[in-house]
């Protein structure tokens, strides 16, 4: 969506692929500084943290003038999308009952 929203903008395309590489490359020590913090304040929270980073995010992008902003937004991005996936899959896995949970063991018949 995000390559739709520059071009929606007037962005050239390759300003459309650095934004998208730039986010990947923020994204990757944001997630393990996600997953630092949500061992010292708890997935929930951090999970709440990266969603009102997101609603931020939301905002400015809304008032977008130009490729810098853009890209700023890319950084934004990769801040939190990382560490929101990881949050919330771990947060989710301790949510479901062991009694639903696939044993490690069970065979394939």
């Amino acid at each position: 969506m995000a390559v739709d929203y520059g071009l929606s903008l007037g962005f050239a395309a390759s300003n459309l692929v650095v934004a998208l590489l730039l986010t990947q490359f923020v994204a990757f020590p944001a997630a393990l500084a996600f997953g630092w913090l949500g061992r010292r304040i708890g997935a929930r929270k951090g999970i709440f943290i990266a969603l009102s980073v997101y609603v931020s995010a939301t905002v400015y992008a809304y008032f977008l003038e130009g490729v810098r902003d853009f890209f700023v937004l890319a950084v934004i991005v990769g801040l939190v999308q990382g560490g929101i996936q990881s949050l919330s899959r771990s947060y989710f896995g301790r949510l479901v009952p062991r009694a639903s949970r696939p044993s490690s063991s069970a065979s394939t018949t």
